[in-house]
C-alpha cells in the first residue's frame, strides 16, 4: 500500500537541519528531577542521607603533568564495603602471584 503525503507537506532534507551548537547538551528527563546538591553514591547511584558516612568514601588518583588531583567520592553503607572487600580480595591475590 503507498502512502500518499498530505497537499502542501513537503519531505524533510537532512542537509536542510541547521548545524547543531556547539554548546549543546544531551541529558535525560531524570537530570530535571534530582536536586543537584544531595549527595549520591557513586558505584549505585543512591540518595545518601545527610550526615551518613557509614560507607565511606572512594578514591580516585591522577596526574596531569606534574599535578597530582585526589577525589573522594561518597559511597552508600552497601557498596562502600563491597568495594573495600574486593580491593582486598584483588590484593591478596596480586600478594600470592608473587610470593
Amino acid at each position: 500500500m503507498e502512502r500518499k503525503a498530505l497537499p502542501g507537506l513537503r519531505r524533510g532534507r537532512l542537509d536542510r537541519v541547521p548545524p547543531r551548537s556547539r554548546l549543546s547538551v544531551v541529558t535525560t528527563h531524570h537530570a530535571l528531577f534530582t536536586d543537584v546538591n544531595e549527595r549520591r553514591c557513586d558505584l549505585c547511584d543512591a540518595v545518601i542521607a545527610e550526615g551518613d558516612e557509614a560507607g565511606g568514601s572512594g578514591l580516585y588518583i591522577w596526574t596531569r603533568g606534574e599535578e597530582t588531583r585526589y577525589e573522594e567520592p561518597p559511597l552508600c553503607a552497601t557498596c562502600g564495603p563491597e568495594l573495600a572487600t574486593v580491593a582486598f580480595r584483588k590484593w591478596d591475590e596480586e600478594e600470592e602471584e608473587e610470593g
